[in-house]
């Protein structure tokens, strides 16, 4: 871990964690209807800070997901795709991140490192948005700790650990293609994500 990374942890600054009851009950009946969460990017999210300020709590009164727009133009957001640049951008604010959620893995991480599928039972079930506040070393194991938007009841009171250095990649058989997001080695998380501010004009 670089040493720019020693002490530095952003949990204080991410606010309290939020009872996400309705969320988790949308997430369990996910094989009944499908599930969606976010019908606009983080970066939109940002715009959305930009103009009006910090959401408050009415803001993030539950009422349903709703289903995603047909189409989401492309926009040039200030991704990173490469672990090592992600954490020399860390050093700064939170990292947004993608992380690929596995069931039941994912749902009983409790005060663990989440490794991704660990049983022949482990099922994909799609890509999650979490925020990164701070990177640990354990036993020379690089670990991300991840603030998640499913509520207090996952991991140890919405906060959680997943490992960087675990590897996964699908390797298709008979005659099947592999999931795009697997079809070549990758990281539980990718797709980095977080705001860049314009220089300070003076």
């Amino acid at each position: 871990m670089p040493g720019f990374l020693n002490d530095k942890n952003w949990k204080k600054y991410m606010g309290l964690m939020r009872d996400q009851g309705g969320h988790t009950k949308a997430l369990a009946n996910y094989e009944q209807e499908r599930h969606y969460c976010y019908t606009h990017s983080v970066a939109k999210g940002l715009d959305f800070i930009l103009d009006g300020g910090i959401p408050t709590e009415a803001h993030w009164k539950y009422e349903g997901c709703r289903k995603p727009r047909a189409y989401r133009p492309p926009k040039d957001d200030p991704h990173v795709h490469i672990a090592d640049e992600m954490l020399y951008h860390l050093q700064f604010h939170p990292i947004g991140a993608s992380l690929a959620l596995f069931l039941p893995d994912y749902s009983t991480i409790k005060k663990g490192v989440y490794r991704g599928p660990t049983s022949i039972d482990s099922v994909y079930k799609c890509p999650h948005a979490v925020s990164i506040y701070a990177i640990e070393v354990v036993d020379g194991e690089t670990i991300a700790l991840v603030k998640s938007t499913h509520g207090t009841e996952l991991g140890d009171k919405g906060y959680f650990r997943v490992s960087l250095d675990t590897m996964l990649v699908e390797v298709p058989h008979k005659g099947k293609t592999a999931n795009r997001d697997f079809a070549r080695p990758c990281r539980l998380l990718s797709r980095f994500c977080f705001p860049k501010l314009p220089p300070l004009q003076v």
